[in-house]
């Protein structure tokens, strides 16, 4: 299941736990949470906050998804690592926004970063949360950070 974490009550009422759960963090703080998302409710990174705060509590496999764009989001390795230090998922995917489809209509090409550049913003996240690089896919631009003493193992 993923969450884009605006909606905190709906993973406090949920009955059946998912076998992992996946919760989008689009910025490091609520000014560039504002920019990046252009949200539609007034307190959608309250909201954010409160799902962060509750994702640890909650007994299933959990991993916070970052999608980075250049020159927008992908700043700030060390509040992005606050709020997952908080959270305290086991497992952080790190990957970069992708020119496809709609998405082409709304950022540029240029935006979309590199894998090596992915590949440093989250060895910085992982550096702050004393985490390590467990996976990497080049071609899909995407990094797996997990705990150094994980015994944890994704699927491939």
């Amino acid at each position: 299941m993923v969450s884009n974490g605006t909606r905190p009550d709906r993973l406090e009422s949920l009955d059946c736990l998912p076998t992992q759960l996946y919760l989008t963090l689009p910025a490091p703080d609520e000014r560039t949470y504002k920019k990046t998302c252009a949200p539609g409710i007034k307190d959608g990174w309250k909201r954010i906050n409160q799902s962060l705060e509750l994702f640890s509590k909650l007994k299933t496999r959990r991993v916070i998804r970052l999608t980075l764009v250049r020159d927008l989001n992908m700043q700030d390795a060390s509040d992005y690592a606050e709020l997952i230090q908080n959270a305290s998922p086991d497992w952080v995917e790190v990957k970069a926004f992708v020119s496809v489809g709609f998405s082409r209509h709304r950022l540029p090409y240029e935006r979309m970063p590199l894998h090596n550049e992915i590949k440093d913003f989250s060895g910085k996240i992982a550096d702050s949360l004393g985490w390590k690089m467990i996976d990497e896919k080049i071609e899909s631009r995407v990094c797996l950070l997990g705990k150094k003493d994980s015994s944890k193992r994704l699927l491939s």
